[in-house]
């Protein structure tokens, strides 16, 4: 099965749907969930500092066995199926997906203490550890820091069968950005050869819209 290298790609952008201009919303990774060691505040999710306690938010995800079908996506997300075909104008939720297509997963985001996060649920596999279920399962939609604090178990010895709490990450607007027309926000991943300014031409919103969400203060961003 060919995979991405979502260990290394595993950045979370949020993009502004329906703005031309936001005020600051959240810092960016910058790759400090790939170290399970490490306990940055960040890599537990992002900070509720909006007046919206839940709101709908969207994830997107990079289709691949055996997560390749609306219905599989749904599944692994705790979305619904139907809606993800809709989005991403796929006839049939068991029709398959391209490989590497990118999809626009839906989801309810909610403050939970400090933190906005949306809670997916994930039966364990052979071998499994945090840091892969969260960088290669859920293509760092969470880290293995998230994952850690939400589960039990020794992150080299999951129980096979184990359902384990995932929170997925994700943010609602803050009161700037609501005012200034934002709808929406959605977690993109960052690739290779990706720039503020490619993200922006192909989401349709603007640099300084991506810029000031994530707290950035160039076009270049690491993958």
């Amino acid at each position: 099965m060919d995979s991405f290298s979502f260990y290394t790609l595993s950045i979370v952008l949020f993009l502004c749907l329906s703005c031309e201009t936001t005020h600051c919303q959240q810092a960016y990774l910058n790759n400090s969930q790939l170290n399970c060691t490490g306990n940055p505040s960040i890599s537990k999710g992002y900070l509720c500092n909006g007046p919206l306690q839940s709101c709908k938010s969207y994830v997107t995800f990079r289709s691949q066995p055996p997560y390749d079908t609306a219905k599989s996506i749904a599944d692994l997300l705790g979305s619904e199926a139907s809606f993800i075909a809709s989005i991403n104008n796929v006839s049939n939720i068991f029709d398959s997906i391209p490989a590497g297509m990118l999809t626009t997963v839906p989801i309810t985001c909610s403050c939970s203490g400090s933190i906005y996060q949306y809670y997916a649920h994930y039966t364990a596999k052979k071998s499994d550890t945090y840091f892969h279920i969260a960088n290669d399962t859920f293509q760092g939609l969470s880290t293995c820091q998230a994952l850690i604090g939400q589960n039990y178990y020794n992150s080299e010895d999951i129980p096979v069968g184990t359902e384990l709490t995932v929170p997925v990450r994700c943010a609602c607007p803050t009161e700037n950005q609501t005012v200034n027309g934002v709808i929406s926000l959605l977690d993109y991943m960052v690739t290779i050869n990706d720039t503020v300014s490619s993200i922006a031409k192909a989401f349709g919103v603007s640099v300084q819209s991506i810029s000031e969400s994530n707290m950035l203060s160039q076009d270049s961003i690491k993958s």
